[in-house]
């Protein structure tokens, strides 16, 4: 199942995150993993709403996740300049799943978890 929503206030992501926990009431996974996700959704989502947006416009973030067989995987993207050259180099996805990646363009990071 995969769930699409755009967000533009803080309290918008109040209710995403109640959607994703519902959803993720289903999978069959641990609470700790459970709580990693929503923790890592909610971090991405509220720093694209506070610091994502484009100078003198207000903040827009789009966030989707999916959950099938294969595990949960989210992406995030707000209508901010994107993370500056010199702070994106050397960054990488962590050994684990976990990481970011980062555009030239725009504002974006994602997240991937196994089912584990």
């Amino acid at each position: 199942m995969q769930t699409y929503m755009k967000i533009s206030t803080l309290s918008q992501l109040t209710i995403a995150t109640e959607c994703l926990q519902r959803q993720l009431e289903q999978w069959d996974i641990s609470a700790e993993k459970k709580m990693d996700i929503r923790l890592c959704v909610m971090e991405a989502v509220q720093n694209g709403l506070l610091y994502g947006s484009a100078e003198g416009q207000p903040p827009e973030v789009h966030l989707s996740w999916q959950c099938n067989c294969d595990g949960f995987s989210f992406f995030v993207e707000d209508n901010g300049s994107g993370v500056p050259e010199r702070q994106r180099s050397g960054r990488t996805a962590r050994h684990d799943g976990r990481g970011c990646r980062y555009p030239r363009r725009g504002s974006s990071t994602g997240g991937t978890w196994g089912r584990r």
